[in-house]
């Protein structure tokens, strides 16, 4: 696109959600990027930019050290004990039934109650370029990521 001096112009945008397997984990992104390529006499300049911003929404799936994780907690919690108590609190009454056996804790509750974590990211480069003679150029180009 553009017209004899500027080669290109493009900008792309993207919006992806994506829902976990397990529930409550979801991560969510959004960018943009742009680009543009111009040309002057001997000079040729450019810049590419982009900007993402993410947003995982983060549950206790796994650890290799406690058993406080979503998936062994819906294994270990029996299945008949209820989700949530008749005031609409979390059930944490496996301690009474379960033969005194350690507090399981329940799987819903962890999933509900979750971490996110938000990044923000921007890269971006500048060149410069110059045709000193013909098939002979000198090009200097700066970058950054942030």
């Amino acid at each position: 696109m553009g017209n004899k001096s500027t080669r290109y112009f493009h900008f792309w945008k993207l919006y992806e959600r994506r829902g976990g397997i397990v529930i409550g984990s979801e991560f969510e992104q959004m960018g943009a990027r742009g680009k543009v390529d111009a040309n002057y006499k001997k000079f040729a300049f450019g810049t590419n930019l982009s900007f993402n911003y993410s947003v995982y929404d983060i549950v206790p799936t796994e650890d290799r050290y406690k058993n406080e994780t979503i998936v062994a907690s819906a294994l270990a919690m029996a299945p008949i004990m209820p989700v949530y108590n008749p005031d609409g609190s979390y059930n944490f009454d496996q301690w009474n039934w379960q033969y005194k056996h350690p507090q399981i804790v329940n799987p819903v509750a962890l999933a509900n109650e979750k971490d996110q974590m938000k990044r923000y990211r921007f890269l971006g480069n500048v060149y410069g370029e110059y045709e000193l003679y013909k098939d002979l150029k000198v090009k200097n180009q700066f970058w950054s990521g942030l």
